[in-house]
Order: C-alpha cells, then sequence, then structure tokens
C-alpha cells in the first residue's frame, strides 16, 4: 500500500486545484533579498506559511485551515520552519506529516493513512512535486494573454529602425534597455514569450541566498557564480571577462544551431531554441539542455581568462564581433532590419550595487561594465534586456565620445525602460462570463479579480477559496517586514485616494549618486519595488518617473483592510500623518 503523499492520485490534484498559480505567483522573485531581515529569527518569511497551507490541504482537503491560521501556527511552532524548506528542497513531503510541530488534525490522520506504507526511494511525493498543485512552471506554459511580448518586440525593431535614422550623435549607447514593473505584472513570462519568436538566450541570476525561494524561473548558476566571482576586478578586467563570456556563447549557440536545427532560421530556429532549452526543466532546476549550455560556457570563458598573460581589448572586440556576425547570419541568412537576437537577464538588480572603495582602476558597477562590453557589438541585430523591479537598473551612457579601435563617434542616447505590461488583460470577459454587471456583481470576488494585474485572477482561478485580499495586503505591505511601516501606510493611501508626486529629477553620473531617502525619486523607486506601484514612465535619462496606483478593485479592498486592523484608525486618521 502507497501513501498518497508518494502518489498525487487518490489526493484530488487537477490542474484547478489549491495552488498552480498560486504557489507560482507568491514568490518573492521581484524583492531586494535583505539577508539581515532574512537571518532575523523573529521575521516570518511569506513562503513557509503558504506551504504549509498547500501541504494541508494536498493530504488533508477538508482541513479548514486557511493562509491566516497557517502564519500563526508557524508563529507559535518555529522548528517546522526548517522542515518545510527541507521537505521542498529534496521534494520529501510525506515525512512532513509526522513532524511533531505539524497541525494537531494532520498528525492524528497521519499514523493512519501510514500504516503500512512504504515510501519510495525519493521519499514520497515526486508525483505530486511535478503535479499543478506545486508547480510554478505550469503558469508560463498556460497560453500567453494578451499582446505584450509582441509589443515589445516591435518596440525594440522600432528603436533599431530609428537609429538609421538618427544623427551618429544621438544614437544608442547600447542595444540594451530594462524593464522596471511591479510585481505580479509579468515581466519574466513576457521575455520567455518573445523568445518563441526572436532566438533569446535566457539568462536568471538570482542570488543564492535568495534561491530557497520559490520563484520561477530557476536561476542559472554558473552565469550567476561568474559575474559574482568578478564584482572585485578592475574594470578592464571586468569587461574582458563579460566580452570572453559573450563570445564563446556565441560560439557555442552557433555549433548547436547547427548540429541540431540545420535547416531551421528566424522564428522557427527561436522557437525550437527555446523548446530545445526548457527541456526537463522544473521548479527548482533548469533544463538539463540550458544548464549543460551555459555550464559549458561559463567553463570555456574560465579557461581562456586562467590562460591569458595579458588582457588585449581591441583583440576581444575583434573576436567578439566576429563571433556575433556569425551567428546574427545564421539565425536570419537575409537581413530585414529588425532584432535577430534577445539575451535577457533576469534578477539583474545585483549587477547595479555600487563599488564600495573605488579606486582609479575600479569605479564602476558590473552592469556599466557590462554595457562597455555590449558597445562593442552595436552594429549587429542583438538586443540585450535586464529585468527587475529595481529602478536602479538604469542604463548608463557618457558623453558622446570616440571608440579607441576604430575612429568613429560614438552614440550616448539612452533607451527609456520599457514599463508597458499587461493590466486588465481578463476584463472582455466579465460581460461575457457574468452577463449585464451591476453594482451588487461588480462587488462579486470573481469579477473583481478581472481587473488590474493579472496576478489576482490567477490565484483567484486556482483556489477560489483562497483569500486574495489577504494576500494583496501582505504584497501591499512588504510582508509585515520591520523597516517598511511608514512607506507601507504611502502605499495603501496611495491605493486608496492617489498620490501625486514631484517630479524632481535626480542626476546620474559617473561618480554615483547620493540616496536622499525622502527625496520623490527613492520614495517611488521603494514603493515600485516593494509595495506593488506601478512604474508608469521612465524618461531617458532616468533621472525621475512617473508612477502611480491604477484601479484594482482588488488592491482598494485589501488597502481598505490594512488602514483598518491592529493599532491602525482608518484613512482619516493616518491619512493625515
Amino acid at each position: 500500500m502507497s501513501s498518497p503523499l508518494d502518489s498525487g492520485r487518490g489526493m484530488g490534484i487537477n490542474p484547478r486545484d489549491d495552488a498552480t498559480q498560486l504557489g507560482s505567483q507568491i514568490s518573492n522573485e521581484d524583492v531586494l533579498f535583505d539577508a539581515a531581515k532574512f537571518n532575523a529569527a523573529d521575521e516570518l518569511r511569506p513562503d513557509e506559511y503558504i506551504l504549509l497551507y498547500l501541504v494541508t490541504r494536498t493530504f488533508l482537503p477538508e482541513s479548514h485551515m486557511d493562509l491566516s491560521m497557517c502564519r500563526a501556527h508557524l508563529r507559535g511552532n518555529r522548528s517546522l520552519f526548517s522542515a518545510l524548506r527541507t521537505a521542498y528542497i529534496s521534494h520529501n513531503f510525506a515525512s512532513l506529516l509526522f513532524h511533531d510541530a505539524m497541525p494537531d488534525d494532520v498528525k492524528e490522520r497521519a499514523p493512519k493513512q501510514g500504516q503500512n506504507t512504504t515510501l519510495s526511494t525519493s521519499g514520497g511525493l515526486q508525483d505530486l512535486q511535478h503535479s499543478p498543485a506545486l508547480s510554478f512552471r505550469s503558469l508560463f506554459k498556460a497560453p500567453y494573454v494578451g499582446d505584450t511580448a509582441k509589443l515589445l518586440i516591435e518596440t525594440l525593431n522600432h528603436e533599431r529602425e530609428m537609429y538609421l535614422q538618427n544623427n551618429a550623435i544621438n544614437n544608442p549607447y547600447s542595444w540594451s534597455i530594462s524593464v522596471v514593473k511591479a510585481s505580479g505584472m509579468g515581466k519574466s513570462r513576457m521575455v520567455e514569450e518573445a523568445g518563441k519568436t526572436v532566438f533569446t538566450f535566457p539568462i536568471n541570476i538570482r542570488q543564492e541566498t535568495e534561491t530557497d525561494k520559490k520563484a520561477y524561473h530557476p536561476p542559472d548558476n554558473k552565469i550567476r557564480q561568474f559575474f559574482e566571482e568578478r564584482v572585485n576586478s578592475n574594470d578592464k578586467t571586468q569587461q574582458a571577462d563579460y566580452m570572453l563570456l559573450l563570445r564563446e556563447m556565441f560560439i557555442r549557440a552557433l555549433a548547436m544551431v547547427d548540429a541540431y536545427f540545420p535547416r531551421l532560421t528566424g522564428a522557427d530556429l527561436a522557437l525550437a531554441w527555446a523548446n530545445y532549452l526548457a527541456e526537463g526543466e522544473t521548479d527548482m532546476e533548469p533544463g538539463q539542455h540550458r544548464r549543460q549550455f551555459y555550464d559549458k560556457v561559463v567553463g570555456k570563458a574560465n579557461e581562456k581568462i586562467s590562460n591569458r598573460t595579458k588582457i588585449d581589448l581591441d583583440i576581444l572586440e575583434r573576436s567578439l564581433k566576429r563571433n556575433c556576425d556569425r551567428l546574427a547570419k545564421r539565425m536570419q541568412p537575409v537581413s530585414d532590419g529588425t532584432n535577430v537576437c534577445f539575451v535577457y537577464i533576469d534578477e539583474a538588480h545585483s549587477l547595479t550595487q555600487a563599488v564600495k572603495d573605488k579606486n582609479k582602476e575600479h569605479k564602476h558597477s558590473q552592469l556599466h561594465n557590462l554595457s562597455k562590453a555590449l558597445v562593442t557589438i552595436i552594429d549587429y541585430p542583438m538586443f540585450f534586456i535586464f529585468l527587475s523591479t529595481s529602478s536602479s537598473l538604469r542604463g548608463y551612457a557618457p558623453a558622446p565620445s570616440y571608440y579607441r579601435s576604430e575612429r568613429v563617434i560614438l552614440g550616448s542616447a539612452l533607451i527609456p525602460p520599457f514599463t508597458e505590461l499587461p493590466i486588465d488583460i481578463y476584463e472582455d470577459k466579465v460581460i461575457e462570463e457574468f452577463g449585464s454587471m451591476t453594482l451588487i456583481k461588480a462587488c462579486e470576488v470573481g469579477v473583481m479579480v478581472r481587473f488590474g494585474r493579472p496576478l489576482w485572477y490567477t490565484i483567484h482561478n486556482v483556489d477560489p477559496n483562497t483569500d486574495v485580499f489577504d494576500y494583496a495586503k501582505n504584497k501591499l505591505s512588504a510582508d509585515g517586514k520591520p523597516g517598511h511601516e511608514t512607506d507601507s501606510i504611502l502605499a495603501v493611501l496611495g491605493v486608496r485616494m492617489g498620490i501625486v508626486f514631484d517630479g524632481k529629477e535626480i542626476t546620474f553620473d559617473e561618480e554615483g549618486v547620493t540616496v536622499d531617502e525622502k527625496h520623490p525619486y527613492w520614495i517611488q523607486s521603494r514603493l515600485v519595488e516593494s509595495h506593488m506601484h506601478m512604474a508608469y514612465s521612465i524618461p531617458h535619462r532616468q533621472g525621475y518617473m512617473h508612477t502611480g496606483s491604477p484601479s484594482e478593485p482588488v488592491l482598494a479592498e485589501a488597502a481598505g483592510r490594512y488602514l483598518d486592523e491592529g493599532n491602525r484608525r482608518g484613512m482619516m486618521i493616518e491619512g493625515p500623518k
């Protein structure tokens, strides 16, 4: 006899059950990681109570425990924290049922279910691990809704088209763009969808301290380590190493395309490549082909770096350009003036860290030095995309200058961040599904979740019993993390009544910027990063941003609840403070 936890069968698991997309969207991938707060003994991270809820509901569907009850249970049973994390990482959830700190109803039933049970050699639950109930990947494989991915492709093609019409001095510094948007807006899903049309190198460099957070996609560890190992290298070394990394990536990709997809080009090649890299992918690990690809690229780059006796940037530049050109022509033999390749780096905020001890040889961040490397291939149809909720992910471009190895003038224009991401994408289904709209109908949860960011509909559609307002309230308040109280109040007031920020601009320069926590720019940056605030537009010089809180019924209700709970006394009292 096998335990229900050793197989998803017999537990009522189906694609519409508990947390298919709830788990997918409750990750903190868009929130900057704070190691001190993570390690604080009194800090309750949001993911554990969600995982406890999923396990309890999967094993015991009739359980009355909701998310708030799971949160309260964990606060009183700290020993369960590490057990939950270990179970998730090892995929061994069966052992959790017998843990002393599990809820009483689970402990009472577990011995009965476990009698005469033989666990699988892996500890059980392998079927459940890959079932929709705990799969974040399933959300990304559902049909894509909206045309934002297409809009991204068209926007970047337009930027390249304008390049031919500009004066040299107004040309872009490099073909790179940042995508800055709040949590739940589908940044990663958008670029993945675009990668089915345009040949794409997908890279995720989520930091190691964040990898136990349930977020999709899983990080590409070798690439992340490559950047981490060079954080203290001087600027010239970083630029040379990044050129080598890109060159080896292009060389290996060309060899693989010729070997596995000899007759494909254009969009057909892009789709085949995307499917190839995704093969075998799970919530916790990249696909084996993707992992092997980056492992070998990094290995080859490190080999070249360890064997070099001196750095010659001019030679590296010529080699990088040559291999970039070969790959571009293989992807699209007949050029039509559009982009033939994207390279996107998700969780790219880690590259923006300022240099702690600046000196003559090391002044710039890793993102700046990577951008310098990208200047080399500005004449080729490659576009680099950096994803983050952080406004620190700004571009870098010095004053117009001359390229050292070719006497041509460099442009200095920055391409404005892309902030056009989907909202209200389910509203057209409201009348179709619910008939004529009335005020009473508009107050139903099933209607409210169809407005605003896609996250709300996803959560409710997976499990209508989930309190989406409680989840939204936690996201608005940065999950109650210490030090976020003032920004949380500001965020919820912005949702309820609207707040217009001063358009004071910050000038970014090579020497960095002094952070004034009360400056409108930095306040808005924090709200976008951690409090569901939306960035509507960021101009090309990126010294200020236009942000706000659009009409989202779910957030409005969540904000009202936040203002009325605890020792807070509603908007009329908290607002004037």
